[in-house]
């Protein structure tokens, strides 16, 4: 009898030692899991063509959804800043476009070598004409580090805009227009559309090399920083924020919303 007693107790302390059922399942899981990641941390052209072969319904459908909830995120954030503005700093000096007393003030952020920048340039030229003199305009700096002109140029259209802002206003356009040769003009073909545009030449390139410009655009990108932009173009508009290349038509509805004023 002792020795059964002794062999039972050997036997139940064995099966002790082997996992349930689902515990063993529960650790294939788990251990099926680790290898699936480490697969395709290793190659993830796995995965790149999993998702080529999807069904381009489902990806559109998904893609739909993505900016529907963009959409969404967007509109909230809009909400919150008509009941708590953003204040960016408005230096009179810095007036581009409009009066002085406008009741509507608009600031770009901005980057000259940025494709959507230039379509929004475009888009708000166009409401800028519909609202005429109820519309202020600041244009502020957001230069993308890889983008290997956009400083410069940066720094050119404020030199210029020190001096003459019709003539800044031109080569506000000139920037744009020519943004896939800024890298190949170089300094010296920056400061040819300066002239281009009325403006004179030593007197660029002095400015362009003062702290008063350097300091300006180091302002406007802290500023960029500060209200958790993180890429241009960004339109505020009475506080509001808007993000990328927005349509005229959007801009004339966020003046509606935040002044009343009435566009054509």
């Amino acid at each position: 009898m002792p020795r059964l007693c002794a062999i039972l107790w050997a036997f139940l302390l064995l099966a002790a030692s082997f996992p349930t059922h689902a515990q063993a399942q529960q650790i294939q899981d788990q251990q099926f899991k680790e290898q699936l990641a480490r697969t395709l941390k290793q190659n993830p052209e796995i995965l790149l063509d999993a998702i080529r072969q999807i069904d381009g319904d489902v990806l559109d459908v998904l893609q739909q959804a993505a900016i529907k909830r963009r959409q969404q995120e967007i509109q909230q954030e809009q909400e919150r800043e008509k009941q708590n503005p953003l204040k960016p700093v408005v230096d009179p000096s810095r007036i581009l476009v409009g009066p002085a007393r406008a009741p509507v003030t608009i600031v770009e952020y901005s980057d000259f070598q940025c494709p959507y920048c230039e379509r929004l340039a475009q888009e708000l030229d166009k409401a800028l004409a519909q609202l005429g003199s109820q519309a202020r305009m600041i244009f502020k700096h957001n230069p993308v580090r890889s983008h290997e002109s956009a400083m410069t140029a940066a720094k050119l259209f404020e030199a210029v805009s020190m001096q003459d802002k019709q003539a800044a206003r031109k080569l506000y356009h000139l920037l744009f227009a020519n943004q896939n040769r800024l890298d190949e003009l170089g300094e010296k073909g920056l400061l040819d559309l300066a002239v281009q545009a009325g403006a004179k030449r030593e007197a660029t390139l002095k400015a362009m090399q003062s702290p008063e410009v350097q300091k300006r655009i180091e302002a406007d990108m802290a500023e960029f920083r500060s209200f958790g932009f993180s890429g241009v173009p960004v339109l505020v508009i009475n506080g509001v924020s808007m993000r990328g290349a927005v349509s005229a038509e959007e801009i004339l509805q966020i003046v509606r919303d935040t002044s009343g004023t009435r566009t054509k």
